[in-house]
């Protein structure tokens, strides 16, 4: 399965984006040579590597003496290819990077001066403060040029590249690994719900993978700092397929609960299994999905080859009444119950390796 990152093994200048100056060539101006006290911070940044350096926030520090510490990072500490970047990461100011002080893969999210407004800062506060096991994780920040520059880890593999590779190699996932992947996302989704935080645009492109094969889920502060728009929680992909996560309350403008995302949750359920959006929107029928979801209409059936308990699982997920479909709690409960009855049975590889 494809890496989401190329390798950086030679990382050419000419290639090297400026993450403070983005219109801008790396190496325009002028070289000086490094100072003692430069050379000593790039050697013990080194020797101390970016995860580590991350944990400082948990030592029994001063604030200032941690925001020094972390201050010691540079943007000179990343490479970013200009020719991994795209629409979306130069709008949002979200950047792949290789990490050259441990070769890690990472994001940084760049806020420059001009968009720190009360509410970004709060929810960079917000987000940098949450820890899960299937959240993607914040690492560490620091300021240069009055940017605050947001680092966090970067898992290897997409789910959506995924589904889209399996598909045209006319393979499936193994139901049990539905399942496992299903239990972590509700996981994931349920802590948030018990802080408050509902997930903006949430997708199949919002969750990775491990080299281990857990679920991660972006954070939400990556694409999540502009004002929530429900017709943003689309995903196109390079077929021209767009898949269409939006609940039938969020388009009509009616009030949404906890159970407006369990829609969404749906349509990943859905879309694991048939490696298909649940609703898709083409070139050809711009507003077929849309009309589907307003009038209740049900996707294609699942595959009989899956379970009964996933098939009424997804139908459960999309029913029109938000107040009909299941809580999350009640969705994690069942999902790492099927995933505990059919471990024993599953001696396959994980979804990476398929």
């Amino acid at each position: 399965m494809a890496r989401r990152v190329r390798s950086c093994s030679t990382m050419p200048e000419d290639t090297k984006f400026n993450v403070l100056n983005p219109g801008a060539a790396y190496g325009s101006g002028e070289n000086k040579p490094a100072s003692l006290q430069q050379h000593c911070r790039v050697f013990i940044l080194q020797a101390v590597g970016l995860k580590r350096l991350s944990r400082i926030a948990e030592l029994p520090l001063p604030r200032t003496m941690i925001q020094f510490l972390a201050n010691q990072l540079s943007v000179d500490d990343f490479y970013i290819n200009k020719n991994d970047l795209n629409g979306d990461h130069m709008s949002h100011c979200v950047y792949p990077a290789k990490c050259l002080l441990d070769m890690s893969d990472v994001l940084l999210k760049c806020v420059p001066q001009c968009l720190k407004s009360e509410q970004v800062m709060r929810l960079v506060e917000k987000w940098t403060h949450l820890r899960h096991p299937n959240l993607q994780p914040y690492l560490i920040s620091f300021t240069q040029s009055e940017t605050e520059i947001i680092v966090f880890d970067y898992a290897p593999y997409a789910l959506h590249d995924i589904l889209r590779s399996l598909t045209q190699e006319g393979k499936t996932i193994p139901e049990y690994l539905i399942w496992k992947l299903f239990g972590e996302l509700c996981d994931v989704i349920k802590y948030l719900e018990s802080n408050e935080i509902e997930y903006p645009e949430l997708k199949t492109k919002s969750l990775s993978l491990t080299d281990d094969g857990n679920l991660k889920l972006e954070s939400g502060l990556l694409y999540g700092t502009e004002e929530r728009d429900p017709m943003q929680a689309m995903a196109m992909d390079d077929t021209g397929i767009c898949g269409v996560y939006v609940s039938p309350e969020s388009i009509k403008g009616e009030e949404t609960t906890w159970r407006t995302q369990v829609w969404v949750l749906g349509c990943i359920l859905y879309e694991m299994a048939t490696l298909v959006p649940a609703y898709a929107m083409t070139a050809s029928n711009m507003f077929g999905a849309m009309s589907a979801i307003m009038e209740g209409r049900s996707p294609a059936p699942v595959s009989d080859t899956y379970s009964m308990d996933l098939r009424s699982t997804i139908s459960d997920c999309l029913k029109s009444d938000q107040h009909s479909r299941p809580t999350t709690d009640e969705l994690l409960g069942f999902a790492k119950a099927r995933a505990e009855n059919l471990k024993e049975e599953y001696n396959g590889p994980s979804i990476v390796n398929l």
